[in-house]
């Protein structure tokens, strides 16, 4: 009798496995993906180790060298028309050989998980994608929904993060990318009708227990240390940031067992801000010591439904901002206004970066390639100047060759002679810019 309520226990959670309904597709809600900039249909195959004598592939070049470690991978029918095998191989220069970075080895015909992980991260520029081996149905890969996900470095003193609510997308909150935002509420997710497609969240109010909460997110500096003032920048008109406060916390080098003590006090409270975007600085007279800073947001200083912030920045030692950076301080001062004699010029990305001696990290832009019609990938022309992300173009040297890097483009002048660590040193830098005046580089000297 036994063996026989076991036998038919084994049938039932055996049917319910196979009948239990599932999404065909399973997405990450955080990765950050990119589109290739192109597809190169005449590309050949580079793949030595073929099963099938003739498999289906596609090339895509992304435009510039990223450092990849995921790549969105999507078929027609992958319910029933799945990979049996397929490889991803990738280079960053014309003149090297594809190497291949991921195999993805399917046991069935159902292919329910687009986005692959790889097991490093890899600099690549062109992607290649070879359906090495199939079932029954030769799968058709869906060349305009390919993507592949980006390791971003964030250059802040900010090493962690918790929130009270959304916690799921806290990471924007510091990224110091200006086209993000945090969302200060309540996280919905919606898994109906996401088949085939990402899933996009959807946001409330922020609620405890039934009432409107306030968010309390808590920085993280990874050590004590001079805290010389914080900047946030909010999200822009809609659900906006009305008004917050900060604490300051960690100030003791006290510890209570591994833990410090986290002695909170008041720091800064901001005046109400106006529902656009808004960058509130605010630069102390005096350093405060500390590890820890808390970012509150009480209940209902919000414009609309919850606040939204772009992003937060705090000011260090080793992250700092001078209020003579602004034009409107009485301090400053042009770079025109001084006398000054050049010591060395950097052509950076002429000529593979030839003409740049201390250039130690970055890429030349494109002068490896020999197809002039699509050399240069930039979203340009001045009749579509208004157009999201486009620059402007021109016949300066400038906007043909540059260097640029997935991380930070690097000069270093510790060998420059003569060089009196007494004297004023001035950097100038020309950068390309979208048409839509928002700058995205940060320079650090």
């Amino acid at each position: 009798m036994n063996l026989k309520y076991a036998l038919l226990t084994g049938i039932a959670l055996l049917l319910g496995f196979l009948f239990y309904p599932r999404s065909t597709t399973k997405y990450s809600i955080n990765q950050p993906l990119i589109s290739p900039a192109r597809t190169l249909d005449s590309e050949p195959l580079r793949l030595t180790e073929l099963v099938r004598s003739n498999p289906p592939y596609s090339t895509f070049d992304l435009g510039y060298i990223y450092k990849i470690d995921t790549a969105q991978v999507v078929f027609d029918n992958p319910e029933d028309s799945g990979p049996r095998q397929f490889d991803i191989l990738v280079k960053n220069q014309l003149s090297r050989r594809y190497k291949r970075i991921h195999s993805f080895i399917g046991n069935s015909r159902e292919y329910g998980y687009p986005l692959q992980s790889f097991q490093t991260q890899t600099e690549a520029r062109w992607v290649q994608v070879v359906i090495n081996d199939w079932f029954t149905n030769k799968p058709q890969l869906q060349k305009d929904r390919f993507r592949v996900g980006t390791r971003y470095k964030q250059h802040g003193p900010i090493k962690g993060a918790t929130a009270t609510h959304n916690t799921e997308f806290l990471f924007r909150l510091t990224d110091l990318l200006p086209n993000t935002k945090w969302a200060a509420a309540d996280v919905i997710i919606d898994n109906k009708g996401t088949e085939n497609a990402s899933v996009a969240p959807a946001f409330r109010k922020p609620t405890l227990n039934g009432q409107v909460a306030t968010v309390v997110v808590k920085i993280d500096l990874g050590r004590r240390q001079n805290i010389y003032g914080t900047r946030v920048t909010t999200g822009g008109a809609g659900n906006n940031l009305k008004r917050y406060s900060l604490e300051i916390g960690g100030r003791s080098a006290i510890t209570q067992g591994n833990t410090e003590i986290n002695d909170f006090i008041p720091y800064y409270k901001s005046e109400i801000l106006a529902n656009e975007v808004v960058k509130d600085t605010y630069l102390s007279e005096t350093s405060e010591r500390g590890r820890f800073i808390k970012l509150k947001i009480d209940a209902n200083d919000w414009y609309g439904e919850y606040a939204e912030v772009s992003n937060f920045e705090v000011f260090t030692d080793d992250y700092r901002i001078l209020s003579s950076q602004s034009p409107f301080d009485p301090q400053y001062r042009n770079f025109e206004d001084y006398a000054t004699r050049r010591v060395e010029y950097e052509n950076l990305g002429a000529n593979n970066n030839q003409y740049a001696p201390h250039l130690k990290q970055g890429f030349a832009y494109d002068k490896e390639t020999g197809d002039f019609e699509n050399r240069y990938l930039l979203p340009q022309t001045v009749s579509e100047s208004d157009t999201p992300n486009s620059i402007t173009s021109g016949d300066l040297v400038d906007q043909h060759s540059f260097a640029y890097h997935y991380d930070t483009v690097e000069i270093h002048f510790g060998a420059m002679r003569p060089m009196n660590p007494r004297m004023l040193y001035w950097v100038q830098v020309a950068y390309l810019q979208n048409s839509d005046g928002k700058r995205i580089q940060n320079l650090l000297a």
